[in-house]
């Protein structure tokens, strides 16, 4: 089974690899089928690399996005280059195209491959020869994980990935390989085999084999049909392709030796085969039918925002009527790109989305987001694939779950399609009853919704009890056999776990087993007695996740069992406390009633979950889990039901809307004028509706912030008597919570609790204007807590970072020089703050946007930009502690991987910190360098040119050539010298340091003078920015000048040479010797090399701080 996907636009409309029209060399495999791989890696020799795994050739190709190639041209030829002898790390370098094998990172921040020009970017494996076991625990403990392989390719080579360090248990990222599959990323120890091969060029029939077998896999000519339709291509295209194929086919059956003959053949196919791709006729905006190659009856359509298809009784019309509208599908044009298109189902409006998971049911959302391209399927003459654009995903029909819809790939012909064109006739005849199925859905959305909030105003009485169940089971529901499922599991959880009186047992629905027919799973009840409104009584699953608890439920009742009358639809929430094993545990039971329709009375009752807390699904079914249920005979309390005290002629128009709505949804009657006549019923009710919910989730609130508060003088306590005084007005409020049956009540209540948490956050000591700070995590987190946030540097597009602190040698012995740690307070007038760092200048960056899986780094904005700086402090509900409001209700929070981000509620651990005042700053910043190797710095403040006994600070004098040496020659500075803010400077440090104090000009750090851009001193250009940089600049590596390539781009606080340095005649008093490209003339002309190594100021290379599905050292992967 798949797991992930690791790959952008993979373009499998070129399936089959359209080389060129001269047939490229093609390579066979020395000594392949016979054993002899190659035994030991020789740098500079040619090899093909062969997935273990296949018993046929199946090679990496420098098409990284397609499947493995089963021909070896001249894409699928690499060489080793050493990268560390020591730890066996090597390159691979494809001689055809010059171009190394790296890792790159899509818009959403996903790892893939891609081919880098320069070897500084491109990829180091760790490189290891296989060593076999059976699994993870009979590996031992001092195993290399690099070598690891549960498959049994002995001597095969593995190739780590190492971004994320040396191969280990835990991260051990590999190259992945599989017949019929493009490659990727897997840290499953299997399908990580790989064979080394020497290659030798082939010519003739054994070329012309190679070739055939590439294009014509199955032996026939069916990847195309001759036609006007879709998808088809030109009769002249196809007769041209299957003139070469029989030609081609002849000399392979005849074995031809006519070496001329095959080589034309090879050049032909490519030929005949290039033309015939380029002449596909594309699909057009419009209407469609589509349906899956499992069957006639597999339609795809879209249900409760998901997609499904239909395995038996839909039959494809000639003309679709209204029950057809839920299987049509509009392709929207996404862009000028032929057969690019959105997915837009023609009932709901809805377009097709994306989800990162094989097997996982594919949502369906109300914006076009997702791009699917459209091309034949390989193998299934008629049938096309449905790609996500971005990624290798197709859309495949699961036959073996609920007849849902989700992401595979090419090697199963359920990721096959048909599409049916629908007249634009037979569109418009529909939208009459496409106008009807709307309005019934907004109106069944909107009465859900306000038929839920009225039944909240009405209270009933039963005999169920606050919190604990007693001891014996009571209620209408007493022994398992009044109880039934239509999806009990067969693994665990028996339904009779629900009326046992024991909490730590419970009830589960199918996750084990597909139940394609059931469409939600069910509880049935015999009450043995008829009744006119029940109270459920619920328990939570002992131990567990929530996310399997029911939210949704809509509610059944029936006399005889089979007929059944829907009720309402209500919603499980737990709010009473349990006591397990003597200990109270909050919020685990609940209660809910529900009064039957029109007065009457039922004795049987149906519990039909619609969705759980955490959407928990399996095997295609949504299922979920209980502890215990009760249910009680109810009765209506008027003297408790707030709906009482409302204005009964807005209460009766506003019933009158709800039973007006529910006739015309099941009459199928249902209109726009009913939405907005029931639309405005509701919000007249609200407007009127004394509602404690608001109220009472504000007094939780605040009671967790009162108990968790400390007086004291520090930042983040209270002044004396505030907690006493807090706490009064909050239990002035709570406890009359329940009087509050009117809105003057209701409102004057949040009234007086406003007003006491604002005095209660006035007596809140935060820091003032002008004080200098450290934020410092306050979680129970243990590699979190305390540690401090810092700016890695001045650019606005890097995340903010936490250090500063480890548990065995407490605070950095530099922190109180660390200006980037350091941050000064403005307490702004509207009572928020703003925080610049002093190591950049750069503000704390606030939030306009909700926090989403493309974006949550929370990074630093620069003076005067767009992004907001103005920022809420407020006290955490933890001792001395304050959260970060960001805005639009986004919280600061340390991320453990390393980061600050923002989420979306300040409810974790990690978004609590702690503000001290930085007091005993040394008069200096204190910057990291490597002992002994030039790097050059630019810094956004003056500081002095000198650091005394730890280093010397340089500028450029210019560029000297010796014979065929050219050096890049520096000047000290003098002692004296001030270097301005974003002046670019060479710093050396010293041996045996790791770093330097640099003193800055200004006297306090609250009159630091800042530059937002770096200057240019002798083609020394300074960036205070992330830079992309242009071929040929010059650029610092490991003490040499390399040069760079378009691919390379530079951090901030570093510097590059542009070669506008002038050449010298002599010497001066520090080389720095120039690699990778040769100085000619006036102009300085450069002349890459492709063998060069680059990184950036700290050693660390560049262009490898991405981000995939999985989090390593602050990089997401998604694995295969």
């Amino acid at each position: 089974m798949k797991h992930f996907y690791s790959r952008t636009a993979m373009l499998l409309a070129m399936f089959f690899a359209c080389i060129v029209a001269s047939a490229q060399t093609v390579y066979s495999a020395v000594g392949f089928g016979e054993g002899n791989y190659l035994k030991t890696i020789t740098p500079g020799q040619k090899v093909c690399l062969q997935a273990a795994r296949a018993s046929s050739t199946c090679v990496l190709d420098t098409a990284l996005t397609e499947n493995l190639k089963t021909a070896i041209t001249d894409n699928g030829v690499w060489e080793f280059q050493v990268a560390n002898e020591a730890t066996n790390q090597y390159y691979l370098f494809n001689p055809a195209s010059g171009k190394y094998l790296g890792l790159g990172t899509n818009e959403d921040g996903y790892a893939f491959f891609t081919m880098k020009a320069s070897q500084r970017n491109a990829e180091a494996f760790y490189v290891r020869t296989s060593e076999n076991y059976a699994n993870a625990a009979a590996v031992p403990a001092d195993a290399d994980w690099g070598a690891v392989t549960f498959d049994s390719y002995p001597g095969a080579l593995i190739f780590t990935f190492s971004d994320w360090g040396a191969p280990t248990k835990s991260v051990h990222y590999q190259m992945f390989a599989a017949p019929g599959k493009a490659t990727g990323f897997t840290n499953q120890s299997q399908s990580n085999c790989w064979y080394a091969y020497a290659v030798e060029e082939v010519k003739g029939l054994d070329k012309l084999s190679a070739v055939f077998n590439q294009y014509f896999p199955a032996g026939t000519n069916d990847e195309f049909v001759a036609g006007s339709e879709p998808g088809n291509i030109p009769q002249d295209k196809f007769d041209a392709l299957q003139e070469v194929f029989e030609r081609a086919q002849q000399l392979i059956n005849e074995s031809s030796t006519n070496v001329e003959a095959c080589n034309k053949a090879c050049v032909d196919i490519e030929k005949a085969y290039k033309a015939a791709r380029a002449s596909i006729i594309p699909f057009t905006e419009g209407y469609y039918f589509i349906v899956n190659n499992s069957g006639d009856a597999a339609g795809m359509f879209e249900t409760n925002n998901e997609m499904h298809f239909n395995k038996a009784s839909w039959t494809r019309p000639e003309h679709p009527t209204a029950n057809d509208m839920a299987y049509i599908w509009k392709l929207v044009p996404a862009n000028s790109t032929p057969n690019n298109f959105y997915l837009q189902n023609y009932l709901t409006g809805n377009y097709t989305g994306f989800i990162n998971a094989f097997s996982t049911v594919i949502p369906t959302v109300t914006e076009k987001n997702q791009i699917y391209e459209i091309f034949n399927f390989p193998g299934q003459k008629g049938y096309f694939a449905l790609q996500a654009q971005g990624s290798e995903m197709l859309i495949h029909a699961n036959t073996s779950g609920a007849n849902t819809v989700v992401f595979w790939d090419s090697s199963h012909k359920n990721s096959a399609w048909q599409l049916f064109r629908i007249s634009q006739e037979d569109v418009d005849a529909l939208q009459a009853a496409l106008e009807q199925e709307q309005a019934k859905k907004h109106l069944t959305e909107l009465y859900e919704q306000a038929s839920g909030y009225y039944q909240k105003g009405l209270a009933y009485s039963s005999a169920a009890t606050v919190g604990d169940y007693p001891a014996t089971v009571d209620g209408l529901v007493t022994k398992a056999a009044q109880l039934s499922t239509n999806a009990q599991e067969p693994s665990e959880g028996p339904i009779a776990g629900l009326v046992d009186g024991d909490l730590k047992t419970f009830f589960h629905t199918a996750w084990s087993v597909a139940l394609p027919d059931v469409k939600y799973a069910c509880l049935t009840a015999d009450l043995e007695k008829a009744v006119g409104a029940i109270t459920l009584k619920y328990a939570k699953r002992y131990n567990a996740n929530p996310g399997g608890l029911p939210l949704k439920v809509r509610v059944f009742a029936s006399n005889d069992s089979i007929n059944w009358v829907e009720q309402s639809l209500v919603s499980f929430s737990f709010t009473d406390s349990a006591t397990i094993d003597n200990t109270k545990i909050a919020n685990y039971i609940g209660r809910t009633s529900v009064a039957f329709k029109d007065g009457e009375k039922y004795r049987y009752v149906r519990l039909q979950v619609e969705s759980n807390l955490g959407s928990a699904r399996a095997k295609g079914n949504l299922y979920f889990y209980l502890g215990e249920l009760r249910i009680y005979e109810a009765a209506y309390d008027k003297d408790h039901s707030l709906a009482e005290n409302v204005d009964q002629t807005v209460r009766k128009n506003f019933v009158d809307q709800l039973t007006a709505a529910a006739t015309a949804i099941a009459s199928g009657t249902a209109t726009q004028a009913g939405v907005d006549a029931l639309k405005a019923a509701f919000e007249a009710y609200k407007a009127v509706y004394p509602d404690p919910a608001a109220l009472k989730a504000e007094i939780a609130k605040l009671k967790t912030l009162a108990n968790a508060a400390v007086e004291g003088d520090n930042f983040g306590e209270y002044t004396a008597g505030a907690k006493d005084t807090f706490q009064a007005a909050l239990d002035a409020v709570a406890n009359h919570v329940d009087d509050y049956k009117t809105m003057a009540l209701l409102e004057n209540a949040k009234s007086q609790l406003a007003e006491a948490a604002k005095a209660f956050d006035a007596a809140l000591h935060k820091p003032a204007t002008g004080d200098i700070v450290f934020f410092r995590a306050n979680s129970t987190t243990a590699s979190v807590n305390k540690q401090f946030v810092y700016a890695g540097s001045n650019s606005t597009q890097s995340t903010l970072r936490w250090g500063g602190y480890s548990a065995e040698d407490g605070e950095d012995a530099n922190l109180n020089n660390r200006l980037n740690y350091m941050w000064l307070v403005t307490a702004n007038a509207d009572g928020s703050y703003s925080f610049k760092n002093i190591g950049t200048g750069l503000y704390m960056a606030g939030r306009t946007t909700k926090a989403s899986s493309k974006e949550n780094d929370l990074r630093l904005a620069a003076p005067g930009s767009e992004t907001p700086i103005n920022l809420l402090l407020e006290g955490a509900p933890k001792a001395s502690s304050f959260q970060m409001n960001l805005g639009v209700g986004t919280y600061l929070r340390f991320y453990t991987r390393g980061d600050i981000v923002y989420s979306d509620n300040g409810s974790s651990a990690d978004s609590y910190f702690t503000i001290e005042k930085a007091t005993a700053w040394g008069e200096s910043s204190f910057l990291g360098f490597t002992a002994q190797r030039p790097t050059p710095c630019t810094l956004p403040y003056e500081v002095e040119a000198s650091i005394g006994d730890e280093g010397t600070l340089y500028k450029v004098a210019g560029l000297f050539k010796e014979g065929e040496t050219t050096t890049l020659e520096l000047t000290a500075y003098a002692a004296t010298d001030r270097i301005p803010a974003g002046t670019p400077f060479i710093v050396v440090i010293n041996e045996n340091l790791y770093g330097a104090n640099f003193f800055p000009t200004a006297t306090s750090l609250k009159d630091f003078n800042y530059s937002y851009e770096g200057h240019s001193v002798n083609g020394l250009c300074g960036t205070l920015d992330r830079t992309p940089m242009k071929a040929g600049y010059g650029l610092f590596s490991k003490g040499k000048i390399i040069v760079a390539t378009n691919e390379d781009v530079l951090g901030a606080n570093s510097a590059y040479l542009d070669f506008t340095v002038p050449m010298l005649t002599a010497k001066a008093e520090y080389s720095v010797p120039v690699e990778g490209f040769t100085v000619t003339g006036i102009t300085q002309t450069v002349v890459p090399q492709q063998n060069a190594a680059i990184y950036d100021l700290q050693g660390r290379r560049v262009l490898k701080a991405q981000k995939g599905l999985y989090i390593i050292n602050g990089k997401k992967v998604v694995v295969k």
